[in-house]
């Protein structure tokens, strides 16, 4: 699953914004993303999971990730 997660930050933010992410943008990325990964582990033995990102109308993404018994949620500046 991080390979995938990576092609955002790879491929598809230079595409759209025209620079590579910073050092800085890449570790909280992936320590977002980290997270996130460890909560959905129990959900291949559950069954059941859900990961919705969404942006605010301020910029603010928010990631969330459900299993049966567990809800997080994330927010990336």
């Amino acid at each position: 699953m991080k390979i995938e997660t990576s092609l955002l930050i790879d491929w598809y933010l230079p595409w759209k914004r025209g620079n590579n992410a910073s050092d800085t943008e890449r570790a909280g990325y992936f320590a977002v993303w980290d997270q996130l990964i460890d909560l959905l582990a129990p959900s291949e033995k559950n069954c059941c999971c859900e990961i919705s990102i969404h942006r605010t109308s301020s910029g603010v993404v928010i990631a969330q990730a459900s299993t049966v018994s567990v809800s997080s949620t994330f927010r990336i500046r």
